[in-house]
């Protein structure tokens, strides 16, 4: 259960941007190619796959979708493959931001309302849960290892370092040290993530698949209505310390 919750409430520390250098002129061209893509894309909905593979035991499957809409609209479901009991649920409407774990009878808020107030970019504490990010941004040493064809589709394959943060959040038991990028051509958003070990032992693997770009999702996808019986977090605070360290000048 530790390893689902952060991989639900605790992505955005994996798409948190670096300061990487860049690497040679390649990378630069995929990175614009990729943002100008990202950029005309304004809502989706897709299947997610996670998997963790751990060596000497069985291998943990984490299934779940998403409905993204911009600037901040957002509904997530995670949970182990064939246990329904495990499910996790994000959502937001652009007003309130919604963590609901059922198995605790327990939701978080966090009143995005108030915070856009104070803060101008209050809305990436949605946009970094979205998948929409340019993945690129947060890789250190990029490489560009070719142009490779998954599912049918055409693919950039960029391998890199993760942050080294990554490890203790996940509670993995290996240093995850290096990521392999599938970033579609068409689109820009990536099909799928892997991560490893600095022994090339891929520990934990994220796929996007099923999706759909620029759909039309109603605005009733994304509001929460809360189950009787459920203790209420109020999270407003941590998420303004959140902001307040990621832009110290707001």
């Amino acid at each position: 259960m530790k390893i689902l919750t952060a991989v639900v409430l605790g992505m955005v520390i994996i798409l948190t941007p670096l300061c990487y250098s860049q690497s040679p002129l390649r990378i630069e061209q995929i990175q614009a190619e990729v943002r100008e893509n990202l950029e005309k894309i304004n809502s989706y909905y897709s299947q997610i796959e996670i998997m963790f593979f751990q060596a000497g035991g069985e291998n943990m499957q984490i299934t779940g979708e998403i409905f993204f809409a911009k600037p901040d609209k957002i509904k997530m479901t995670m949970g182990v493959k064939g246990s329904e009991s495990t499910n996790q649920y994000m959502y937001s409407d652009g007003d309130t931001l919604w963590q609901y774990m059922p198995f605790f009878k327990l939701a978080s808020k966090v009143d995005l309302k108030a915070l856009k107030e104070e803060f101008p970019n209050a809305e990436e504490l949605v946009k970094n849960q979205s998948q929409i990010d340019n993945i690129l941004m947060n890789i250190g040493n990029p490489e560009f290892e070719g142009i490779e064809d998954l599912d049918g589709e055409s693919v950039y394959v960029i391998k890199g370092d993760v942050p080294k943060n990554v490890e203790s959040e996940l509670e993995l038991g290996e240093s995850i040290e290096k990521t392999k990028i599938f970033i579609s051509k068409k689109d820009g958003l990536h099909r799928k993530v892997e991560y490893y070990s600095s022994t090339n032992q891929l520990l934990y693997m994220q796929g996007l698949k099923s999706l759909k770009i620029n759909i039309e999702i109603p605005d009733s996808t994304f509001e929460f209505q809360l189950p009787e019986g459920i203790n209420v977090l109020d999270s407003t605070p941590q998420a303004r310390e959140l902001l307040l360290k990621s832009h110290p000048d707001s």
